[in-house]
């Protein structure tokens, strides 16, 4: 789920190609919300929608082998009017002012953070990658940092996004936590 403004959007969790993107009306909830339109993304490998992330008119579509740029201006019309292909697939992807974040998985080579310029439109244009070797499973951005969570979550990578050229700071790792957290949330 995706909320800006008056728009929502959703995806279903079939993990599926045929399941596609849904936006929705919600500008005036008290007397009903609508499903607008649909959009199928391209999908990757076999999955195909892994996460979203929406910000004004432009929906950045996260996938099992791209990053997809969605024009939703006219929400009864989407239109993906970019792709950024990609090795592997993308686990998680945030919004920092006029950068997107994406955390990529490979199965066969390095994977990190991929840090694009959104700030023109049309398509993202990488500036920086902080790699692993290890899977990354969580992104979250709350100000001028990046917190990704790695492998089976014992571990927590804290990247400052503070320099305006893009490039990134490696803060702070922490391999203190145990088990399995699916997801980080943070605020209330």
């Amino acid at each position: 789920l995706a909320v800006d403004g008056g728009l929502a959007v959703t995806h279903g969790d079939s993990f599926s190609n045929d399941d596609p993107v849904v936006l929705w009306d919600i500008s005036d909830p008290e007397n009903g919300i609508a499903a607008l339109s649909t959009i199928n993304i391209p999908g990757g490998i076999n999955i195909g929608v892994l996460d979203f992330v929406l910000h004004g008119s432009r929906l950045y579509v996260g996938t099992t082998g791209s990053i997809e740029v969605v024009d939703v201006s006219d929400p009864l019309s989407p239109a993906i009017i970019a792709t950024v292909p990609l090795l592997g697939w993308v686990r998680g992807i945030a919004l920092a002012g006029d950068r997107l974040l994406a955390i990529v998985n490979q199965s066969d080579a390095t994977r990190g953070l991929h840090i694009y310029d959104v700030s023109v439109s049309g398509t993202p244009q990488l500036i920086d990658v902080h790699e692993t070797n290890d899977w990354l499973n969580g992104l979250e951005v709350v100000g001028d940092r990046a917190y990704v969570l790695v492998g089976d979550s014992s571990t927590m990578h804290v990247i400052d996004l503070s320099d305006p050229s893009g490039n990134m700071t490696h803060v702070q790792s922490d391999a203190t936590g145990s088990g399995v957290v699916p997801q980080m949330v943070f605020g209330c």
